[in-house]
């Protein structure tokens, strides 16, 4: 990031609300707190879109917190500070919904995907049903001729009482990142088949975590 453009950004945050502004700094502390078991390698993601649950998106930034990536965020006050920390590291970000603006949302990130860019996309905001994966993520797919990366978040922490069960981190919990191999989705695929498929995909990713540190699956 150019000295122009941290300058632009900083002037930008002074016409935050406070709250703002500071809620973004205590996420960044507790996010830089957690310990990645397996952090990412630079040429991990060359292009595509990683898929997750909303759940985790938290544990998600804190993963990918050294690697530049675009993302679709809402709107409301509450997704501002997780806007505001994200674009402090330098990220690209998007805001709005495929909810409340799908076709709008859709376009951006296809926009994204052919400029060769990897999008975070959490596959069943922004307002739900929990783990139901919306069909958007396959038309992208089919449209943009880019890898889906189903990528599942574990980390010890406590639940909201949200409609996705937000995950926040304990400081300084370990951290640790399943992915699939890239999934490529055809023109004639079936969407709703596709959808099954890839949920079933997300579901397999925290069965093998369970398995391998000897849980069961919740």
């Amino acid at each position: 990031m150019d000295t122009q453009k941290i300058q632009e950004q900083k002037e930008d945050e002074k016409k935050l609300p406070f709250a703002t502004r500071l809620g973004a700094s205590i996420l960044k502390y507790l996010l830089f707190s957690l310990r990645r078991t397996n952090p990412p390698k630079s040429s991990m993601y060359d292009d595509g879109v990683v898929a997750l649950w909303h759940e985790e998106v938290l544990g998600v930034c804190s993963y990918f917190r050294d690697v530049r990536i675009v993302s679709l965020i809402s709107s409301n006050k509450v997704s501002s500070i997780l806007a505001l920390y994200a674009t402090r590291l330098g990220n690209r970000i998007h805001r709005g919904s495929t909810g409340k603006s799908p076709v709008r949302s859709l376009l951006k990130i296809i926009r994204t995907l052919k400029k060769g860019e990897v999008f975070l996309n959490a596959v069943d905001g922004s307002r739900g049903p929990r783990r139901k994966l919306k069909p958007g993520l396959v038309m992208i797919a089919q449209k943009t001729g880019k890898p889906v990366f189903c990528m599942r978040c574990f980390y010890s922490g406590f639940r909201l009482n949200t409609w996705d069960k937000m995950l926040i981190p304990r400081p300084f919990s370990k951290l640790t990142m399943m992915f699939s191999e890239p999934i490529y989705i055809s023109k004639d695929d079936d969407v709703e088949e596709k959808v099954k498929y890839l949920e079933k995909v997300m579901e397999d990713l925290e069965t093998q975590y369970n398995q391998s540190m000897g849980l069961r699956n919740k």
